[in-house]
């Protein structure tokens, strides 16, 4: 990586608590039983 793509990823990304909270969601579907 260069420092211009690192820019281009990381203005392209969600805000850090929008992905945070993602994150969350997805872990508590994941440690939920499926069955």
């Amino acid at each position: 990586f260069n420092g211009q793509s690192i820019n281009a990823l990381f203005s392209t990304h969600p805000p850090l608590e929008q992905r945070l909270e993602q994150l969350s969601k997805i872990s508590a579907d994941l440690s939920r039983p499926t069955a």
